[in-house]
């Protein structure tokens, strides 16, 4: 088990990944109002790539900008996801998270995103400029935004299955 609580960075409040990085395996993470001007929990940027992430709790974690639980930016590829659990995370867009610029959710399965939100767009997701997501068995519920109050979606590819 990894935790991270309260803790405060300019970008990626609880995690900050960038650069060539690879996670092979993530198990079980817990990060926990964490705040930051771009992610308040997690921060990803310029080819990264995330194996499998069995577990994952992001609450109560802040950003000035973007992304208030989750922000991935240029290139970033999430291979497997299950379990994820966004809760109050808030942000000026992308309250829950934030990906914009080719980035890829091979398979997300049990994400839930709840009572987070943005003050312009994507209370739960904002997600935009080319990408793509293989959505299932996942909820977003009571997010609120000006845009969007669940999703806020331009140029992305999203499929859902049950």
């Amino acid at each position: 088990h990894m935790n991270i609580h309260a803790c405060t960075a300019d970008k990626g409040g609880g995690m900050y990944a960038s650069s060539d990085v690879i996670y092979e395996d993530i198990s079980h993470m817990n990060i926990h109002a964490c705040t930051a001007e771009y992610a308040g929990g997690l921060y990803a940027e310029e080819y990264v790539t995330f194996g499998t992430i069995g577990y994952m709790d992001i609450t109560a974690c802040t950003a000035g900008f973007s992304g208030g639980g989750m922000y991935a930016y240029n290139n970033v590829i999430f291979e497997s996801m299950s379990h994820i659990n966004i809760h109050a995370c808030s942000a000026g867009d992308g309250g829950g998270m934030y990906a914009y610029t080719d980035v890829t959710f091979e398979m997300m399965s049990h994400m839930n995103i709840t009572a987070c939100t943005a003050v312009y767009k994507g209370g739960g997701m904002y997600l935009g400029n080319i990408g793509s997501m293989n959505y299932q068995s996942s909820t977003v519920t009571s997010c609120e935004a000006t845009f969007g109050g669940g999703m806020y979606i331009d140029t992305f590819t999203i499929t859902v299955t049950d």
